[in-house]
């Protein structure tokens, strides 16, 4: 079982309630920047362009948020994958599922990946590599035999 954020069904990832409670940022007009002129002199000013502090540079505005997600544009999810482990699997092997970690509207979702450890137990089996092995004191009586 993983636990990652899906995008939320209702609204698509777009946070909204409906289409129609998505603005135009009327900030910055859409431009997602505003600019920004400061005096330095009397009669010298720096112009500098930054980001937007009403939309935050997306430029668009939420009006509505969404009732599922209330606006973050993701929800919990609790995913099931099953790793087949074979007979011989080598410690560390990997086996990865494209495309299926965190959602978000504004990434590609990244790769979810399975490592096989194997369990660490005192006495009993050790593991290197391929093989088993197995430790235990003998008399030598033993060995004779």
């Amino acid at each position: 079982m993983v636990k990652k954020r899906i995008l939320c069904d209702h609204c698509r990832g777009s946070g909204a309630a409906s289409d129609g409670d998505i603005h135009t940022c009327t900030g910055c007009n859409g431009a997602g920047v505003k600019l920004m002129k400061q005096q330095i002199f009397p009669g010298m000013y720096a112009q500098s362009t930054v980001t937007c502090n009403e939309c935050g540079g997306a430029g668009k505005v939420v009006k509505r948020s969404c009732p599922h997600c209330r606006g973050d544009k993701v929800v919990d999810h609790t995913a099931h994958y099953t790793l087949d482990i074979e007979a011989g699997m080598p410690e560390g092997h990997e086996v990865v599922f494209e495309g299926e970690a965190d959602e978000s509207p504004d990434w590609e979702p990244g790769d979810i990946v399975l490592r096989v450890r194997s369990k660490k137990e005192t006495g009993g089996f050790s593991r290197k590599e391929s093989s088993l092995y197995w430790k235990q004191a003998i008399s030598i009586e033993e060995v004779r035999r």
